[in-house]
């Protein structure tokens, strides 16, 4: 594969990743949360807060305490949940601030990874560095399977114990982010 290609794909993969970070339905939720700021979060809320979201959305106590979850939260890799408060007897008062606080994963954990991801993205030439050096990887684990694959019985452990990734990894990976 051309160091193009790699190119084009890594881009792709910071820039999804970026998005993902960003998680536009998210925002939508915290603004629709900043506009009862200070008060209970009752259930004449919820209605507003799931058509911000714009996606499928869970509100109320989970057992330790009040959440917003994405229905696909843990098995989407766009899910999300956030947690309001620790109780659970009562209608949690929103604390904007308090919540983006208690959830630094979304927040500024997302804006500092953004920020790395920025730093890449303007910098084509450490993209086309990591793009050379996946080539070249993906070269080497090639050339290793040519080497040690049927019919030799240890071939197996020898790519286990010595090499990390099989190069139907990198193609499959570089693949998805292809256009």
């Amino acid at each position: 594969m051309e160091t193009t290609q790699t190119f084009e794909a890594l881009r792709a993969l910071i820039q999804q990743q970026r998005d993902a970070d960003a998680s536009p339905s998210l925002t939508r939720v915290m603004d629709a949360l900043a506009a009862i700021d200070g008060r209970k979060l009752t259930k004449r809320h919820h209605d507003a807060i799931r058509d911000a979201a714009g996606v499928a959305v869970l509100i109320g106590p989970d057992g330790t305490g009040w959440t917003i979850q994405t229905r696909d939260h843990g098995t989407s890799f766009d899910g999300w949940r956030i947690r309001l408060s620790w109780k659970t007897s009562v209608c949690p008062v929103v604390d904007v601030d308090a919540i983006r606080r208690e959830n630094p994963s979304y927040f500024s954990g997302a804006r500092d990874r953004n920020a790395i991801r920025d730093g890449y993205l303007r910098d084509p030439d450490r993209i086309r560095a990591i793009a050379d050096a996946v080539n070249q990887y993906r070269d080497a684990a090639a050339a290793l399977a040519a080497l040690v694959d049927y019919p030799n019985p240890d071939g197996w452990l020898i790519r286990r114990r010595f090499a990390d990734a099989d190069v139907r990894a990198f193609q499959q990976t570089i693949a998805e982010f292809l256009p």
